[in-house]
């Protein structure tokens, strides 16, 4: 069976979906277990004799070695379409060349295909509907260095009839698990998300690449010729796909994000009361503080720091100044705001104004209630 397999010479993937059948029964006596020397089980013997027998009929399939028609004329307008789907059974992809000429003439012509049976382990729909998404771009890469064509002549679309897999090429939000991320990471490398295209699963042809099929299907299908709507003479109309194609909210795919916060509690700055408490010595404090204000001086003035670190008998003198008044501005509120009253009330002579001072502060402040 495997002898018979690989004697199979079809590098273009021509017809693909019929070794595919031939590849599935391979894939179930590996799934058994079966040896090498042990018979094969009759539904098996039966279905790989009945696989061999339509092998004949591939002499009735006939293909053009030029994808362009003899009395075609120039080609104007070129363009390539790869389709990809996926099944329980296989999944895989083929490619077309659209040929336009100066008549508004259209010919359409496979140029590769693949089909590849599912790993044995076991895998979703979706993602095997991705992984035939990522074999169609990397056969566009093939076909890009082997005919040696560039954007600028030649125009690329990629279809599949997956709402899934668009959503995922078309998501620029959300993460992914590895094995979706990878292969969507891949696409869009290579492809923009506008190239990307949704076709009915009636009008993939890639579906038969995914299920497998004998001669006398394969060629009454679409695999040679592609859908219908290809030989249509208008171009196909290109649209955004986050505008229609978004991935779902309970998709496994879809990676949960973990938002945790952290709140940090810092205690209030302390005070320069609150400071000096930490001296003994008076000077050690003036000095300390003195140094403070050098510094508040120069990042003011943008100065150098280096300028700050001496001190003199005026920035003593300043230092104490500061204490003191930090001392009043905390232990003598009430007095500090009768006194500042007197600045609003208006001019009074040097000695009435002391003694109008020290009787406001006699009745008003708590100093000199008892």
């Amino acid at each position: 069976m495997l002898s018979t397999l690989s004697a199979v010479y079809d590098p273009l993937g021509i017809i693909s979906p019929i070794i595919l059948v031939g590849k599935q029964l391979l894939q179930d006596l590996c799934k058994d277990q079966t040896d090498w020397d042990t018979p094969l089980p009759e539904d098996i013997q039966n279905k790989w004799e009945r696989w061999k027998q339509d092998l004949i009929d591939l002499e009735l399939l006939k293909i053009n070695r030029c994808f362009k028609p003899v009395d075609f004329g120039e080609v104007k307008f070129i363009e390539f379409h790869h389709f990809s789907d996926a099944s329980s059974n296989g999944y895989g992809q083929c490619s077309y060349v659209r040929l336009f000429n100066f008549k508004q003439q259209v010919h359409c012509a496979l140029v590769i295909g693949k089909s590849r049976v599912v790993p044995l382990k076991p895998i979703t729909i979706p993602r095997l509907e991705l992984t035939a998404a990522v074999i169609s771009v990397k056969i566009s890469a093939i076909l890009r260095d082997e005919l040696e064509y560039s954007d600028k002549n030649v125009t690329e679309y990629f279809w599949t009839d997956s709402n899934v897999v668009l959503g995922y090429i078309a998501n620029d939000s959300r993460r992914f698990h590895v094995f979706v991320a990878n292969r969507v990471q891949q696409i869009r490398d290579n492809t923009e998300p506008f190239q990307w295209n949704y076709v009915s699963s009636a009008e993939n042809p890639a579906d038969i690449a995914s299920r497998g099929a004998t001669p006398i299907k394969l060629r009454e299908s679409k695999w040679f010729t592609g859908p219908d709507f290809l030989w249509n003479a208008e171009h196909v109309v290109r649209k955004e796909l986050s505008d229609t194609y978004k991935p779902l909210l309970n998709d496994p795919e879809v990676r949960k994000v973990k938002v945790m916060s952290t709140s940090t509690c810092l205690p209030p700055p302390a005070s320069i009361l609150e400071r000096l408490e930490y001296f003994s010595d008076w000077n050690r404090a003036k000095h300390a503080t003195a140094l403070c204000l050098n510094l508040r001086n120069a990042l003011l003035a943008k100065r150098p720091k280096g300028t700050c670190l001496s001190v003199n008998v005026e920035d003593m003198r300043q230092a104490e100044l500061e204490i003191v008044k930090r001392v009043q501005d905390t232990f003598f509120k009430e007095e500090l705001l009768i006194l500042r009253s007197f600045d609003s009330e208006g001019p009074f002579e040097a000695n009435d104004s002391v003694k109008v001072r020290n009787n406001t502060m006699k009745k008003k402040s708590s100093l000199y209630k008892t």
